[in-house]
């Protein structure tokens, strides 16, 4: 019976990114250690029930990166461009827009490298009134530090648990 459900599946038109990416982050949720989401699409998502920012706001409370790979051209659909865009800056990660197997190769193997430099910080914040997005900056001080290069989380949300600043570079001084 599960053979024949699974050969009689028809799947649809439409690509429900969002959705998927919701039930990811809540699956990530249940496992303890670091986690990262890579997403590799090949268009604009028009099937959500969700919402990009329902997605972003997950993944900046749980602190998962999430770097997305599209093989869209970014001039021709902007709009998610720039969702993409905004969900991969404000939680660590990346967005790279890949359109043939090249760049895309290259897209991985830049994920690859980020994954490998990839530090976890910890901020616990004094007490605040403020419940509102709380932005975060992290620069590296020294002389040494001009030959590192950090990429953050931009803030994080006070009604959650304190969350780390997940960033890259080489080894931190």
């Amino acid at each position: 019976e599960a053979l024949s459900g699974l050969r009689t599946t028809v799947a649809g038109d439409d690509t429900a990114l969002y959705n998927s990416l919701l039930l990811t982050l809540q699956d990530a949720q249940q496992v303890s250690g670091r986690k990262v989401v890579v997403v590799f699409s090949n268009g604009p998502d028009n099937g959500s029930m969700v919402s990009p920012e329902t997605v972003r706001e997950m993944a900046e409370s749980a602190g998962v990166p999430i770097y997305m790979i599209s093989t869209s051209d970014a001039t021709k659909d902007e709009i998610s461009a720039t969702v993409f865009r905004r969900i991969t800056d404000r939680t660590g990660g990346k967005s790279y827009f890949a359109r043939n197997w090249r760049a895309q190769s290259d897209a991985f193997v830049s994920i690859r490298e980020d994954l490998g430099h990839l530090y976890s910080l910890s901020y616990y914040p004094s007490a605040n009134a403020n419940m509102g997005w709380r932005r975060l900056t992290v620069e590296l001080t020294g002389e040494n530090a001009k030959k590192y290069r950090v990429r953050t989380r931009t803030g994080y949300l006070p009604h959650t648990r304190p969350s780390a600043a997940t960033g890259t570079g080489g080894n931190l001084p």
